[in-house]
């Protein structure tokens, strides 16, 4: 039999190796909690990494900071509306090449909100001002979404929703002219100016383009010449801020190329229709041969089309910009609506024939970021790259171009 005090170390050795035995399970299970909760920081900083890398100006590559304003999506997720295209002739395979090469792309660009189209109390009280400055006497016409005025050939629609406005004199446009009047630019410029000013639109500082127009038929075709031209037309086109910089990005020290070269940049408003601006107007560029004296500047005023867009500068985004040569890769996959194809020396305001075309050669200087509004409202203005260029057409034939392209990184 054992002694008591051999009973005792027994019991002793017992309870320490018990007591090991429950130190080893617990330090076990410690360490698995560590490691488990070890894994879990790494798992979340790792995602934090790449959410920064993603949305953020930072480019992991660079080594340094774009002087780009910061990504901030703050409109989520954004999708964009259809865009329509025009279709080539069947049986085209065009190849797709650069005049040189595109410049580098900023990362971030901006989205507006755009306020809802509704009518306001003050819709009749502009329309009825617009009427008067076109000298109507008629009574107002009161439509479903427009008013209206029609007297003596002319015609005004102004929508009350949109509040945008267009005119035309039919009598004018369909007039037979013998000289012209306004051959130089300077006197173009100073009559639209005053044209302008007198229906008070918003367009005298806005960037714009001219065209010669002749008759043909109920339309128009184009002419170098003023001296051929029966009217001429200005068209304008609204732009808003589309690349911002940080702003201490003037003041900051860089040694990044990027950095050096970036600058902010206005992008153009475009529609559906490429050749639709904010807002156009067509003189009369000739005596009536009656050999009438025209009064005031009125009696030049052919037709006039506005298509403002209620855009809330104010609500501005930052959204991560897909770059050029992405977009560009985008055209040759077929994700980019082709919006102008008009044949060189062509009528651009003829119905539109598809042609088949061999190649589409992009020129970057005249390729650009622009803001898409869409034909019904969405909420928002989308920025787009506009492609241009040269296409060589069958039969030794070239024409211009322009493609839209999604500009936002899906």
């Amino acid at each position: 039999m054992l002694s008591s005090h051999s009973r005792l170390e027994t019991k002793n050795l017992i309870m320490y190796t018990v007591f090991m035995s429950k130190l080893t399970d617990t330090t076990k299970r410690t360490r698995m909690y560590v490691l488990y909760f070890i894994v879990f920081i790494i798992v979340v900083l790792t995602g934090q990494v790449i959410y920064r890398y993603a949305t953020s100006e930072e480019d992991p590559f660079s080594g340094g900071t774009t002087p780009y304003s910061s990504i901030n999506q703050g409109f989520g997720v954004l999708t964009y509306p259809e865009i329509s295209s025009l279709a080539i002739a069947d049986g085209s395979t065009p190849s797709f090449v650069v005049l040189g090469q595109f410049d580098d792309s900023p990362t971030s660009v901006n989205v507006y909100s755009v306020d809802k189209p509704r009518e306001t109390l003050g819709s009749s009280v502009k329309a009825k001002d617009l009427a008067k400055s076109l000298e109507f006497n008629s009574s107002l016409i009161n439509q479903d979404q427009n008013f209206k005025w029609s007297e003596g050939g002319r015609e005004l629609i102004f929508n009350k929703l949109t509040e945008n406005s267009t005119y035309l004199n039919s009598s004018l446009k369909n007039s037979s002219f013998s000289k012209p009047e306004f051959v130089d630019t300077a006197s173009v410029d100073s009559l639209t100016q005053s044209l302008i000013s007198t229906l008070k639109f918003p367009y005298s500082t806005q960037e714009s383009e001219k065209e010669y127009l002749i008759k043909s038929g109920n339309s128009y075709s184009t002419t170098s010449s003023a001296n051929n031209a029966d009217f001429i037309k200005k068209t304008y086109f609204e732009s808003f801020e589309i690349v911002s910089l940080k702003s201490n990005t003037a003041n900051a020290q860089t040694t990044t190329t990027t950095a050096q070269n970036a600058e902010s940049m206005n992008g153009r408003i475009y529609f559906n229709n490429f050749s639709k601006g904010s807002f156009s107007i067509i003189l009369a560029n000739e005596e009536e041969q009656t050999g009438a004296q025209r009064q005031d500047n009125i009696d030049y005023l052919v037709e006039f089309e506005n298509n403002s867009v209620a855009i809330n500068e104010e609500t501005k985004s930052t959204y991560k910009l897909k770059s050029i040569e992405k977009a560009w890769e985008d055209v040759k996959d077929g994700k980019a609506s082709l919006k102008s194809l008009v044949e060189v020396g062509g009528n651009p305001y003829a119905s539109y024939q598809p042609q088949k075309v061999l190649r589409f050669t992009a020129d970057p200087d005249q390729s650009e970021l622009g803001f898409f509004v869409p034909d019904d409202w969405t909420g928002y203005i989308y920025p787009i790259y506009i492609f241009k260029g040269t296409a060589e057409l069958d039969g030794g034939k070239t024409a211009t171009f322009a493609f839209y392209v999604k500009a936002i990184e899906d």
